[in-house]
């Protein structure tokens, strides 16, 4: 979600860009404080439960794979930026991330459930 955020505050940035205006390097910082932050939420969070619900002797194969789906998602994003450009790049981007973000807030409680905490 804190990435999705990163990208609307990009698009609303990219609305006050306009002709010969000039916005504030702030806007970046601003982008790249909530990136970071949202990668320290989820990076040790999901290699630890791809360890905690992998069965016996696949923990190794399963963080492979959450690093596996990073680069995917990142395969997707260079995609979707290739036919895109500024607002609409953005406000895109957001609107996939704010509700992916939600998905995983919502399957908390199930994956608390199966990790038996």
């Amino acid at each position: 979600m804190l990435c999705g955020a990163s990208f609307l505050l990009l698009a609303l940035a990219a609305t006050q860009a306009t002709g010969t205006l000039h916005i504030s390097i702030m806007w970046l910082v601003d982008m790249y404080f909530l990136q970071t932050l949202g990668e320290l939420f989820l990076s040790p969070t999901g290699l630890s439960i791809s360890h905690k619900l992998a069965p016996a002797g696949m923990g190794s194969q399963l963080a492979g794979l959450f690093f596996l789906s990073a680069s995917t998602g990142d395969a997707i994003g260079s995609q979707v930026a290739s036919h895109l450009t500024g607002t609409t790049l953005y406000l895109t981007l957001g609107s996939l991330a704010v509700p992916a973000g939600c998905t995983m807030a919502v399957a908390t409680p199930r994956i608390r459930a199966l990790i038996q905490e």
